[in-house]
C-alpha cells in the first residue's frame, strides 16, 4: 500500500486540529467541536484553529497499516496528521 501524500508536498488541514477521545461512561462533556460520536465514544477537536493551516509533508509514517504525516511550517502543532485530515494543496513544492 502506497501513501497517499508524499515528502515535499504542500497540505492544508481541513477536518480537524487534535482529536482527544473520551469514553461516554467515564469522561464528561467538554466546550469543544464534535468531530465524531458514538454510542461508546465522543471525539472532540481541541485545536480546531489549526483547520484551514498549510504545511509541507516532511515525513511519513506507516503504523499499522494506517499512514502519517509530519508536517512543517503549521505554527501551534508539532504532531503527526492522518490522511482524513488533511488534503493536498500542490504536489512536491518542497524536499527536504
Amino acid at each position: 500500500m502506497e501513501s497517499k501524500f508524499k515528502i515535499g508536498d504542500k497540505v492544508k488541514v481541513v477536518n480537524y486540529g487534535h482529536l482527544m477521545w473520551v469514553n461516554k461512561k467515564i469522561g464528561g462533556k467538554f466546550n469543544l467541536p464534535i468531530v465524531k460520536e458514538t454510542e461508546t465514544y465522543v471525539c472532540y477537536d481541541t485545536n480546531k484553529g489549526i483547520v484551514g493551516n498549510s504545511g509541507i509533508v516532511k515525513d511519513v509514517k506507516e503504523t499499522q497499516g494506517f499512514f502519517n504525516y509530519s508536517l512543517s511550517g503549521i505554527k501551534g502543532k508539532s504532531a503527526w496528521y492522518t490522511e482524513d485530515q488533511i488534503e493536498i494543496v500542490s504536489k512536491n513544492v518542497n524536499v527536504f
